[in-house]
């Protein structure tokens, strides 16, 4: 039974159980601030404020801690919004940066397209005409066509083999053999 109750209204104990501690740190905190306060003030000042009606030193010091719990709240929430904010910006960051990779890449592979091509035109029709590929002056390869590519050579060296020829006899593989003890 007991187990029950303890089951259905622990989240009340633990409320009550946080309030409770919250309380005690806040009263800590204001009686602190109260001392601070009573520390800086003059003598005079001090007995003049316990003479009047209520606990004026205390009041002053919950004021205190409320504008430092306010600041810390403050400052905590522009934390927040500024890193809400460059989480929102981070994509459109990371779409930038790629779009500008696209453009380095496009940047190279035309860079790369008119060395070799300056290579190929400095082996066909001269150095000078290769330059001016290059460079960027004449784009040669665009109004004369490039030379037609020959076609595949077969590589290595030809090898002339007899064709083997079929055994009259049956046996397994139907090829004469190599070898005598086979």
């Amino acid at each position: 039974m007991i187990a029950f109750l303890f089951r259905r209204f622990r989240w009340m104990l633990l409320g009550a159980a946080g309030k409770e501690l919250a309380r005690r740190v806040s009263e800590r905190q204001v009686d602190e601030a109260r001392n601070e306060l009573a520390e800086r003030l003059p003598d005079r000042a001090v007995a003049i404020a316990d003479k009047l009606p209520g606990d004026v030193l205390k009041a002053a010091g919950t004021a205190q801690v409320a504008g430092r719990v306010a600041s810390k709240s403050a400052r905590l929430s522009k934390d927040v919004a500024t890193k809400s904010r460059d989480m929102a910006v981070t994509p459109q960051r990371a779409r930038q940066r790629l779009s500008e990779m696209g453009e380095e890449w496009q940047a190279q592979v035309a860079e790369e397209d008119r060395s070799l091509r300056a290579r190929l035109i400095a082996q066909t029709r001269g150095r000078r005409a290769a330059d001016d590929v290059l460079l960027g002056g004449k784009t040669s390869w665009e109004d004369e066509p490039l030379p037609e590519v020959a076609d595949r050579v077969t590589s290595g060296r030809p090898v002339r083999r007899a064709r083997n020829a079929l055994v009259n006899r049956v046996q397994r593989s139907y090829r004469p053999r190599k070898h005598d003890w086979q």
